[in-house]
Order: C-alpha cells, then structure tokens, then sequence
C-alpha cells in the first residue's frame, strides 16, 4: 500500500506503490513532453539549434582578360548584368519557414526543460530516503526512471489482482451514518483504486454504480444522490468522479445546515441579560464618582457593623446553581435495553442472537418479557440483521 504525506503524495516505498508512484509522476508532466523521459520511449526531445540564415548572394564573374574577344568580353558582361544579386522569392520562402520551425523547436524545448526540471525536484521528493542514491545528478531524467522501474516494477498481473482485491475489501464497508470528517477520506482511496483499474486493469471492470449504492444507501443525507446514482445503471452516463462530487456536495450541504442551527436557550439568556443586574431587588453597585460624592462624609468615616456582610463577598445570581459544588456523583452505566444487563444494547447477546452459557437467567427471562413488545421486537430484527452484513468478521457481544 502506497504511503501518502501530508501534500497528499505517493511515496514510492517498494514494488507494491511503483504503479500508483508512477501515475501520480507522469501527472506531473504533459504528454507531450512525458515522451522523451518515459523509460518505454527512446526518443529525445530535439534542440532547437542555431537560427537560420539567409544564402549569401551570388559572387560576380571575374573581369575578362586581354587574351579574350571583343565578343566573348561584351558576352561575359552582359551575363554577368544578368545574374541577381540578392536572395530570391524562393530563398525568402525557405528561410520564412526554416525559422518558424526554428520558434517551434525553441518552445518545446523550453517548455521540456521547465517541466523536466519540476519532474525531477518531485521524483527526488517522492523517493524513499533509503533509494535517493540510485539519482545520481549526471545521469539524465530517463536514466533516472529506467533504474526505478527495473528495480521496483511488480508483475502486472499480480497487480491486478492485488487492485481487485483491495477494491472488494473496500467496498464492503457500510456506513449509517456520516464519518467524523465527512466522505473525502473514503471517496479519494475510492477515486484512485478506479483510477488505477483504468489505466492497468481495463479488462476488469467494477460494478461501481451498485457498490456505490450500498455503501451509502444508508445514509439519510446521502440518500438522494445514491438513488440518482443507482438509477443511472441503465443510461451509463455518469462517471464515478461525478458520483463523487455528488457526494461531495451532499456533505457541504449537510455541514452548512449544521452551522445554522440556532443558539442555545442558555446562550439567547445570557446575551440578552443585563450587564449591571440587580440581585434580590437590591440596586445595583457602582464605584462610579458620583455614587462616592453622594454618600455623606460622616457616614463614610464611622466604623461600619460587624453584622453587615463584606463587599468582597460573592453573590450568587437569583435563580441560578452555585458554583460550589459537593462531590460528584457518577452515573452507572446504562443498562441494555432488551434485557437489563450491564453491557451496550446493540452488544448484547441475546438480541444478537448469539448463544453464550454465561447469560443469566434472569436476562433470559427479562428478554422475553421485553420481546413481546413490537416495538422491541422490530429493533432486535434490525440489529440481527446488521450483524449479518458483518457476519464474515469476528462476532462481538458482551454480558
């Protein structure tokens, strides 16, 4: 199984995660530049070389000597005014081609050197630390690639098989409820298994529209986008990346209903309560000036009775718990529903089904009392029949 990192990278770790290590590399790259790294390929990637010019203009004849004729030398001259001396319209053509060939070549060569240079920082990054010294700097991007795939590239065939079977093991895991953190976890390992039977398995192809469904039938916020997607079986248009998006935005959807629940009937009273309260229709105490100012000064320099209470002391607001507290009292544990016992409803043997010899009688006669009400007689059918979809697991109750 593949490691992943914090960014979400595959880390190639062994011949078990090279296939998954390498499709997530040559995403990387674009196809046309993936060509001349690919350790399949032999072709390399054309530079662009120094830029066209244009031919030189043709030399004159030489001058003619006294040996020759009058005629020869009127000839000679008149050859000579007839020779042009620039480029042609045909030397023009060529070299407007030759350079626009030339600017192709140069793109794609940047265009190489730039991502070459992203591959190989990410393939350094993605490499066990134990393997780094296999990339030796001088060696070229697919000397680098060749080396991994003879030293980790697993049979294909066993491949295949471990996807189906990591696939079938996946899929048969149902959920009634949403995890903690939503589907993503779920929905990605479920993206990248299909991803990989895609592009290594295509002869293999999984019913994933049903499995889908069963998964997550039971979840009520989920219920309408499993539904459509159950549905769509016959019209095959919709892909599993899309599935998955409706699941997606069944969670948004469900965690924004979550955040506009309104506030608590505790919180609504303490915002709406007074910042000066009045305790026990007494008024309110201020250490404002005025409040000083207003006292007189006799009184403030009498001693005060020993029977009025201090101003330090604390005062419990009417109508609410004080904050001293005597000791706890722990609440036991809760016990089954279907027969008393100590131990969780949805673990208890009896309405499992489960035969154990150390169930007490009591249990036993308390589980048949409360089995004569419908009601309980519906929830120990669905608890049996739960246990059943895990019935290939190891069975776990407790009395």
């Amino acid at each position: 199984m593949a490691t992943l990192t914090d960014t979400r990278e595959v880390i190639l770790s062994g011949p078990e995660s090279y296939y998954e290590w390498l499709q997530a590399i040559k995403s990387t790259i674009s196809k046309t530049s993936w060509k001349y790294v690919d350790p399949e390929e032999e072709d390399d990637c054309p530079e662009p070389g120094p830029y066209p010019t244009l031919p030189r203009a043709p030399t004159p004849p030489p001058a003619p000597t006294g040996t020759q004729t009058r005629a020869a030398s009127q000839a000679s001259n008149t050859t000579a005014v007839a020779t042009p001396v620039g480029p042609t319209a045909l030397d023009i053509q060529l070299h407007t081609a030759q350079c626009n060939e030339w600017r192709a070549k140069r793109d794609l060569f940047k265009e190489f050197t730039h991502e070459e240079t992203k591959l190989r920082e990410r393939i350094q990054r993605t490499i066990d630390p134990t393997k780094r010294t296999r990339l030796v700097p001088a060696k070229s991007t697919r000397e680098w690639l060749k080396s991994l795939r003879d030293s980790y590239q697993p049979d294909l065939a066993y491949y295949q098989q471990s996807i189906i079977a990591r696939y079938t093991k996946f899929v048969n895991v149902y959920y009634s409820h949403w995890p903690s953190n939503g589907p993503e976890k779920w929905l990605s390992e479920w993206e990248q298994l299909l991803d990989l039977n895609e592009e290594y398995n295509k002869e293999h192809q999984f019913n994933w529209r049903l499995e889908f469904h069963g998964v997550w039938k039971r979840v009520a916020d989920a219920r309408s986008e499993v539904e459509k997607v159950r549905d769509d079986i016959s019209k095959k248009s919709l892909t599993y990346h899309k599935a998955a998006s409706m699941l997606r935005m069944a969670w948004s959807q469900t965690s924004a209903q979550d955040h506009q629940k309104p506030a608590s009937k505790s919180h609504a009273i303490r915002s709406a309560f007074p910042a000066l309260p009045r305790f026990d229709n007494k008024p309110p105490e201020s250490n404002s000036p005025s409040s000083i100012s207003s006292q007189p000064p006799a009184a403030a320099a009498t001693d005060q009775p020993t029977s009025e209470p201090s101003k330090r002391s604390s005062r419990k607001r009417a109508g609410t718990s004080s904050r001293q507290r005597g000791p706890s009292k722990r609440r036991g544990p809760t016990p089954c529903i279907y027969c008393d016992g100590i131990h969780k409803s949805e673990e208890c043997y009896l309405a499992l089904g489960i035969k154990k010899d150390k169930v007490a009688e009591e249990n036993h006669k308390v589980f048949t009392l409360r089995t004569r009400d419908l009601a309980i007689q519906k929830k120990v059918e669905a608890l049996r029949a739960y246990k059943r979809l895990f019935s290939e697991g190891e069975e776990v109750g407790g009395q």
